[in-house]
């Protein structure tokens, strides 16, 4: 699990890592846009990204309130299909705060990709 919460945080990938070009778009998107509107983005207040790891532990997903065990439980305010390999589950908690979740789709688990599968149009 490799959390962004400020911009210099893309740094965290490589150019060629699969997901940088996401991640680099969600940052623009939901953290440096708030400058836009004469707010800084505040991590702990307002959420931040969030890109899922086929090494990630259920202790590691404790530390954002989550754990991998419960991915399927996690309510997300909608899933959507990025590209083949990608896909994107928003958790917005309050007004002001939300996760941005970025998960492979290699991770899901079983029972959760074949609802997402069969929901979301697949090639």
């Amino acid at each position: 699990m490799i959390l962004f919460k400020k911009s210099s945080d893309i740094q965290k990938l490589s150019s060629s890592h699969p997901a940088y070009k996401i991640i680099k778009r969600l940052i623009e998107l939901l953290i440096n846009d708030y400058s836009f509107y004469g707010r800084q983005h505040d991590p702990d207040q307002q959420g931040f990204i969030i890109l899922c790891e086929p090494s990630d532990t259920e202790q590691e997903l404790q530390k954002i309130n989550s754990c991998w065990r419960c991915l399927q439980d996690i309510e997300f305010d909608g899933i959507s299909r990025i590209n083949d390999d990608f896909l994107y589950g928003p958790y917005i908690g309050t007004d002001e705060y939300g996760l941005a979740f970025v998960i492979p789709n290699n991770l899901l688990p079983s029972e959760l990709r074949q609802y997402v599968q069969g929901t979301i149009d697949f090639k």
